[in-house]
C-alpha cells in the first residue's frame, strides 16, 4: 500500500530522531529522579546505564522511544561524564535490555505501550477528523495530542502514516460507494456535461477559436463587482448551479460532507485543468459534486455580500444628499429666519408701545384710543403674505427634520439604482424561513411571487412604526420606490443581525447551525468538555463564587492603594472621573542598524534560500491533491512565488522581470501549491526553528510570561473586491481592507488575517489565540478596537489574561456582585456602576460552554461565531449571558490595570513594538502603492501570508546573524555589551535587506533602447 504524504522527508527524520537539547535542557532532562538513580545503581555495564538514562531523558521530553543509532553523541558524552565512565562511539545496547528498560520507564512514568486497543482508539479519532477536515498533518498532530492525553507511548511515524492512509482510503472508498449507489445514469450524464466544451463554442463563428472553454470553467470564478451586468452574470451562474444542485439532491444528501471536505475536493476542480479531472474515472463525480455544492454556497454568500454593499452604498448616498439638501437650503432658511426675527422684534416693539399707552397716567381714554389707532395704522416692513410663506417653509422644514422626511426622499431617489442590483438577487437566493423572522420572510415571499410588482397592499409587518408612516403618501397609498428601498434595507439589516438566514450558505446561516449540535452536545457533553479542557468550568456556581471573591478583593486593593497614596499615578476628579499615567520605561532601540551588515545588502532571495536550507520550510508546500502528484517544482519557483505575492509585485510582473523563471510554470506552481494552509504551516516551521535558538530567550521576561499583541493595518485594494470598503480617513476616495497581525515578545509574527475595515477587530482576536501551534500566549494586548465584553469572556475560558489599552478608560462601566452602596460605605473612590445579573449567566451556562467548546475544538472559527453572535439582536440570551460574564472579567482587568503600572508598561511596550512591525510590513509589501491586487478574500489571505512568511524569514535570518555574532565575540565585557544591545533591539529590522532586486547596468542593458517612431510622434496633430 502506498503511504500518503503527511510529513516531508526532513520532518519524518526529525520526528524519528531524539530532540536536540540545549545545555540547560540537557541538564534538566538527564537529571535523574530518585527512583531512576536507584535503578541505574543496579545496572551492571556503562552502556546499560547510559542507555537507560538517555531513553528516560528523551521519553520525558517527547513520550517516545528512539533507536540507539539515533542517540546524539553529545548526549552520550554528557551522561558518561556524569557517570564518570568512558563514552564510546560504538554503542552495543542489546535489544532485550532496551525492551526491559522501556517497560520500566513506562511503568514508572505511568504510560502504557502502544497496543491494539490504542490503534482502535486512533482509528476512531481519524474517522471523526476525516469527516471534519482533510489536512492530514493536522490529523497527525491531533493523534499525538490524543496519545499524550491517554498517556500512551508514541509509536513510529510509519504506524501513524499507516493508520491515516488506511482510514483515508476506507473513508474515500465509502464516499465513492455512496456516490455510485445514489447516482443515476442521467445524473452521471449531467455531471459529465460539465467537462465538455461549452455549447457557445459550437456556434459556427467560434469553431476556429484555439482556446475553447469548458462548461465548468465558466462557473469557477464569480464576479466581485456590484455593476448590474456583472451581477446578472453571477445570477446566471447561480441559476445554473441551483438547477444542478436540485437535480443532484439525492447523491449530495448521501455524501453528508463537512464544509472543509467540500472545500478540499472543490478546490481540486477549481485549480486543476479540466482534462485532469475528466481522467479520474473513479473520483471525478465526487470532485464535481463537491464543486457544485461549494460554488452554490459560495455564490449565494457572495450575492448577499453584494446586497449588503449596495444597500450600504445607497444609505450613504441618501445621507450625503440629505446633508447637501439641508446645506443648499441654508439661504432660504436664513431668509426665513430673518423675516421671522423681524416679525418677532416688531411684535415685541408693538407690544411695548401698546403697554406704555394703555398704562399711561397722563392720557385720557380718548387720547389712548387715538394713539392706539395711529399705532395700528403704521406701516409694517413685512407683508402678511411673506410671513405666511416664511411660516410654511419653516413648518415644512421642521416636519421633515422631525421625521427624517428629507432622508427618506433622498433614499427614494436611490431606489431605482438599488433595484437594478438587488432585485434579482433577492428573488433567486434561498432564504431559510425556519430560522428567520416571520415578518421579513413573508415580505420576501410576496416580493418574489409578485415578481417585484408589489401592488397596493404589500406586507408591512417587517417595518417599524416610523417606516410604516413614511412609506405612505398623502393619500395613504404605498410609495412603491420607497417601499422597495425599505424592504432591501430591512433584508440587509436582518441578514446582518441573524434574523434572516440562508438555507445554503457558509456564512449566513443561523448561529446554532455553527455550534456543536445540541443533541450531540447533550449526548457527548463530558467528552467535549474534556477535549476542550473546560472541565474546571463545569460548576457555574463555583466559577462565579471564585470571580466574586477575586473582584471584591480587587476593589479593596485598588481603592486602598488610591486612598493611602500608594498609587501615585492616578488623580481622581470626581465620581468615576480620573487621570491615569504610566511610568516611563527603558525604550527599545528598534533601529539598531549597527548590529547588522553595513557593507553589503542581503538579497531577499538569499534570505529565503538560507532559511530554507536551515529549516526546510518549503516542505510545507504540498500539492493540493493527495495522490497522483508529479515531481515537485524547483525551489526557485517557490521563492519567486513568495516574493511576487508577499512583496505585492504580482506573479506575472515578477516572472517577466526575472531571469530563469518561466511565467506559465510559476503560475501553475502558485496555483497548485500556494494554499493558505500550506503557507501558514511554512511560517510555523520557520517560527519553530527560531523558537529553539538560544538567543531568542534573551527577550524572555523574568516572570516567564509570553505576552502577545495584535493590531490592524489598513491597506488599499486595486480593483473590485466585495471585502473592501470605503474609509476616507484611510483610503481617500478608494477602498481597502484591514490586515490584522499578531506578534509575541520575540518578534515572532505568528498569525494574521484579512477582513473588511467596517468589521470590528474584536471579532478576530480569538482566532489568533487559537492559532497557538508555536506561540502560546499568557497575556494578550490590543487597542480599543479589539475590546468587547465577549472578548473578555472568551479569553477567560482560554486561560489568557486579556490586557487591552482602552481609550477613555474612565468612561468604561464597572460592575460588581455587591451593591454600590456596600463599597460607598467603605469610602472607596472607584465604585461599580451596575451589579452583575448572575441569574442570566447561570440560566445559559451550558450554552456558554457549548459556544466555547465549539471555538476551542475548532468546529467553527471564532471570528465566524462572533460575527454571527455580535450581529444578533442584543436581546439574544446567549449574547446577553456572555456579555454579562465578560463584564465581570473586564472589571477585574480595569481595576488591576489602574493598580499595577507594570501591566500598563507591558501593554504600551508591546503595542508600540507592533506599530514598528506595521512599518516592517509596509516595507515588505512595497510594490503597487501597497494596494492588494487580489480581489477575493482567499487570494488576499494567501498574499498576506506570503508577506508574513517573508517577514518571519528576515526575522530568523537576523536571529541567526546575531547568534553567530555573539558566538564569535569573546566572552566577557564585550559579549555582555553586545547581548545588552541585542536585548533592547528588535529582530524586525530590514534596512540591510534588499527587497527591490538588482539593477543591471551592463553594456548589453545600457545599449538596449526603445525604438520610438519619433518622426510620427513629432508630426502628430492633436485637435
Amino acid at each position: 500500500m502506498t503511504i500518503l504524504t503527511i510529513l516531508s522527508t526532513e520532518e519524518i527524520q526529525l520526528f524519528e530522531t531524539p530532540p536536540q537539547y540545549t545545555a540547560e535542557e540537557r541538564k534538566h532532562f538527564f537529571t535523574l529522579p530518585k527512583w531512576a538513580e536507584e535503578i541505574v545503581a543496579t545496572l551492571q555495564t556503562p552502556v546499560s546505564k547510559i542507555g537507560f538514562i538517555l531513553q528516560l531523558g528523551y521519553f520525558r521530553a517527547t513520550k517516545k522511544f528512539y533507536t540507539p543509532h539515533t542517540f546524539h553523541q553529545a548526549d552520550i558524552q554528557f551522561v558518561a561524564r556524569r557517570l564518570a565512565v568512558e563514552a564510546t562511539y560504538q554503542f552495543p545496547y542489546a535489544k532485550a535490555t532496551i525492551h526491559r528498560h522501556r517497560v520500566i520507564i513506562r511503568e514508572k512514568l505511568g504510560y502504557s505501550p502502544f497496543s491494539a486497543t490504542t490503534e482502535a482508539l486512533l482509528t476512531k479519532e481519524i474517522d471523526f477528523l476525516l469527516s471534519k477536515q482533510m489536512r492530514l498533518k493536522d490529523i497527525f498532530g491531533t493523534l499525538l495530542q490524543v496519545l499524550e492525553q491517554q498517556k500512551v507511548e508514541i509509536p513510529s511515524f510509519y504506524k501513524f502514516a499507516e493508520l491515516i492512509t488506511d482510514s483515508f482510503r476506507t473513508y474515500e472508498k465509502r464516499l465513492l460507494t455512496s456516490i455510485e449507489n445514489s447516482l443515476r445514469t442521467e445524473d452521471k450524464q449531467l455531471l459529465d456535461s460539465l467537462l465538455q466544451v461549452d455549447e457557445v463554442y459550437t456556434e459556427s463563428d467560434k469553431q476556429d477559436l484555439k482556446i475553447k472553454r469548458y462548461a465548468i470553467t465558466l462557473l469557477k470564478r464569480p464576479n466581485q463587482s456590484t455593476k448590474p451586468a456583472k451581477i446578472k452574470a453571477n445570477i446566471h451562474d447561480l441559476l445554473t448551479l441551483k438547477e444542478l444542485f436540485e437535480k443532484l439532491q439525492q447523491p449530495i444528501a448521501a455524501l453528508s460532507l463537512s464544509p472543509d471536505m467540500i472545500w478540499h475536493y472543490a478546490t481540486i476542480v477549481i485549480k486543476t485543468e479540466i482534462f485532469q479531472i475528466a481522467r479520474r474515472d473513479e473520483k471525478r463525480y465526487l470532485y464535481l459534486l463537491c464543486f457544485i455544492i461549494h460554488q452554490y454556497y459560495s455564490l449565494q454568500d457572495l450575492l448577499i455580500d453584494v446586497v449588503l454593499k449596495v444597500v450600504q452604498s445607497a444609505d450613504n448616498a441618501a445621507k450625503r444628499k440629505q446633508k447637501d439638501t439641508y446645506f443648499a437650503m441654508r439661504t432660504d432658511r436664513g431668509n426665513a429666519t430673518s423675516v421671522l426675527t423681524c416679525v418677532v422684534e416688531n411684535a415685541q416693539t408693538f407690544k411695548q408701545k401698546v403697554t406704555e399707552i394703555v398704562l399711561s397716567q397722563h392720557l385720557t381714554p380718548e387720547q389712548k384710543l387715538a394713539k392706539l389707532e395711529a399705532l395700528v395704522k403704521q406701516n409694517d416692513t413685512t407683508s402678511p403674505e411673506d410671513v405666511q410663506k416664511t411660516l410654511a417653509l419653516l413648518k415644512t422644514d421642521t416636519k421633515k427634520l422631525e421625521k427624517d422626511g428629507d432622508y427618506y426622499e433622498a433614499l427614494q431617489d436611490e431606489s431605482l439604482r438599488l433595484q437594478q442590483r438587488a432585485t434579482e438577487i433577492i428573488k433567486n437566493v434561498s432564504f431559510n424561513p425556519e430560522t428567520s423572522r416571520k415578518g421579513i420572510t413573508e415580505a420576501i415571499t410576496y416580493f418574489v411571487q409578485t415578481d417585484g410588482k408589489i401592488g397596493d397592499e404589500p406586507p408591512t409587518d417587517f417595518l417599524n412604526k416610523k417606516e410604516k408612516q413614511i412609506v405612505l403618501d398623502s393619500h395613504k397609498r404605498i410609495r412603491v420606490s420607497l417601499y422597495k428601498m425599505l424592504l432591501f434595507q430591512n433584508i440587509a439589516d436582518a441578514t446582518k443581525s441573524g434574523s434572516l438566514n440562508l438555507k445554503h450558505s457558509y456564512r449566513y446561516r443561523s448561529l446554532d447551525e455553527y455550534m456543536i449540535a445540541k443533541e450531540d452536545w447533550q449526548k457527548n457533553r463530558v467528552d467535549y468538555l474534556k477535549r476542550a479542557g473546560l472541565e474546571k468550568f463545569v460548576d457555574c456556581t463555583a466559577v462565579l463564587k471564585d470571580l466574586e471573591d477575586k473582584l471584591d478583593k480587587q476593589y479593596a486593593t485598588t481603592n486602598n492603594n488610591i486612598l493611602t497614596g500608594e498609587n501615585q499615578h492616578i488623580t481622581i476628579h470626581g465620581d468615576h472621573q480620573f487621570t491615569l499615567t504610566t511610568p516611563k520605561q527603558e525604550e527599545t532601540n528598534e533601529t539598531a542598524i549597527d548590529l547588522f551588515p553595513q557593507t553589503r545588502f542581503v538579497s531577499l532571495c538569499e534570505v529565503l534560500a538560507t532559511i530554507q536550507r536551515v529549516t526546510g520550510f518549503l516542505g510545507a508546500f504540498s500539492h493540493m491533491q493527495l495522490t497522483h502528484i508529479h515531481q515537485k517544482p524547483a525551489d526557485k519557483l517557490f521563492y519567486a512565488g513568495i516574493t511576487g505575492l508577499g512583496c505585492n509585485i504580482t506573479i506575472a510582473k515578477l516572472a517577466q522581470i526575472s531571469k530563469e523563471i518561466n511565467q506559465s510554470t510559476l503560475e501553475r506552481t502558485v496555483l497548485t501549491y500556494f494554499t493558505h494552509e500550506n503557507i501558514l504551516e511554512a511560517i510555523d516551521i520557520i517560527l519553530a526553528y527560531a523558537k529553539k535558538l538560544p538567543l531568542s530567550h534573551i527577550f524572555d521576561r523574568p516572570d516567564g510570561l509570553i505576552i502577545t499583541a495584535s493590531d490592524g493595518q489598513k491597506l488599499g485594494v486595486h480593483g473590485e473586491s466585495l471585502l473592501a470598503n470605503s474609509s476616507y480617513k484611510y483610503f481617500g476616495k478608494e477602498q481597502g481592507i484591514t490586515a490584522y497581525t499578531f506578534r509575541d515578545i520575540h518578534d515572532f509574527l505568528y498569525h494574521s488575517t484579512i477582513f473588511s475595515p467596517s468589521d470590528r477587530e474584536a471579532m478576530y482576536v480569538i482566532d489568533g489565540m487559537m492559532h497557538n501551534t508555536i506561540v502560546r500566549s499568557d497575556m494578550h494586548a490590543t487597542d480599543t478596537h479589539g475590546v468587547t465584553p465577549l472578548t473578555f469572556s472568551a479569553m477567560h475560558f482560554l486561560g489568557i489574561f486579556f490586557a487591552p489599552r482602552i481609550s477613555r478608560l474612565d468612561e468604561r462601566k464597572l460592575y460588581s456582585f455587591l451593591k454600590r452602596k456596600v463599597y460607598q460605605e467603605q469610602g472607596y473612590k472607584l465604585l461599580p456602576d451596575n451589579t452583575i445579573n448572575v441569574e442570566i449567566i447561570k440560566e445559559h451556562w451550558d450554552d456558554i460552554l457549548r459556544f466555547m467548546a465549539t471555538i476551542i475544538l475548532k468546529v467553527t472559527p471564532a471570528s465566524q461565531l462572533f460575527e454571527r453572535l455580535n450581529s444578533y439582536s442584543h436581546q439574544n440570551p446567549l449574547y446577553k449571558a456572555l456579555k454579562e460574564f465578560g463584564q465581570i472579567v473586564e472589571t477585574l482587568f480595569i481595576l488591576r490595570y489602574i493598580d499595577e503600572p507594570d501591566i500598563r508598561q507591558s501593554v504600551e511596550k508591546e503595542l508600540n513594538k507592533l506599530e514598528h512591525t506595521n512599518k516592517f510590513a509596509k516595507a515588505v509589501f512595497h510594490d503597487n502603492n501597497h494596494e492588494f491586487r487580489q480581489e477575493t478574500r482567499e487570494e488576499q489571505l494567501i498574499a498576506e501570508a506570503c508577506k508574513r512568511l517573508i517577514e518571519n524569514a528576515i526575522i530568523l535570518w537576523n536571529y541567526l546573524h546575531l547568534s553567530e555574532k555573539v558566538a564569535t565575540t569573546s566572552e566577557g565585557k564585550q559579549r555582555d555589551e553586545l547581548l545588552q544591545q541585542i536585548k533592547y533591539s528588535s529582530m524586525a529590522v530590514w534596512e540591510h535587506i534588499n527587497m527591490l532586486g538588482e539593477y543591471d547596468w551592463s553594456d548589453e542593458r545600457v545599449n538596449r533602447v526603445t525604438q520610438f517612431q519619433l518622426s510620427k510622434i513629432l508630426a502628430l496633430t492633436i485637435s
